[in-house]
């Protein structure tokens, strides 16, 4: 049960992520294609959910909302950005929720203090257990861990007791936001810094080549950690 919860919430997570930038493509008009589920390679199911093609893939470790690449790029700069930091910004954001969640269930109307406390202890729990090496670093993403590492670890550590379910939500919650944050090509922060740099003078095929090639590189690498990692089991 402990790793199925693992699971869930690393799949909760993705979601969310994705959500954010699906969301902000709907409110700032931007034209949705596709959603995704799962790493695009194998055997895929595929649906209609509303107006838009959903897929499901075998691995499901990955997420993905396609836009209209043309709409995307002839939208103003401004509107470019806040899609692509939505995704990290509701991967904050659930934690606060969850927290508001989590702290209404055990102290009622305390509201905005309660919330405060629940989040505060998660992050100071985090940071401890870092420290005396109850939380392996390799889930905390200070070593190279691919998503069956982490539900692993993140089973072992829910079933011994060392972390409940809503501590790992936040911790991945927070990882995933961060690292999207960082300006690699392919990632959240990297599509920024790519904008901007076509909005001052880059040539936009530049941008887009860069962006492939480094998608690539990380769904090559996902795979290749994902490997060793199952490898790791045994």
């Amino acid at each position: 049960m402990a790793v199925l919860g693992t699971i869930l919430v690393l799949l909760a997570v993705l979601i969310i992520h994705e959500s954010g930038h699906f969301v902000m493509c709907v409110r700032l008009g931007i034209p949705v294609k596709s959603l995704h589920l799962g790493i695009p390679i194998g055997p895929q199911l595929r649906f209609r959910l509303g107006k838009y093609l959903f897929t499901i893939s075998l691995l499901p470790f990955g997420a993905a909302v396609v836009v209209d690449n043309e709409a995307m790029w002839r939208a103003p700069l401004w509107k470019r950005v806040l899609i692509m930091l939505a995704g990290p910004g509701a991967n904050f954001f659930s934690v606060v929720i969850a927290g508001m969640i989590v702290s209404w269930s055990l102290a009622g109307a305390l509201g905005g203090l309660a919330v405060i406390g629940v989040v505060a202890g998660v992050v100071i729990k985090f940071v401890a257990a870092l420290i005396d090496g109850t939380i392996p670093l390799a889930l905390a993403g200070s070593q190279v861990a691919g998503p069956v590492g982490i539900v692993a670890q993140g089973g072992e550590l829910v079933a011994s007791g060392k972390m409940e379910l809503f501590s790992l939500f936040a911790m991945i919650s927070v990882w995933l936001g961060l690292t999207n944050l960082l300006p690699i090509p392919g990632l959240d922060g990297g599509q920024v810094a790519t904008n901007i740099l076509v909005s001052l003078g880059m040539p936009r095929k530049w941008a887009n080549t860069l962006t492939y090639a480094c998608l690539g590189l990380l769904l090559v690498f996902v795979l290749a950690i994902t490997a060793r990692d199952i490898a790791n089991l045994f």
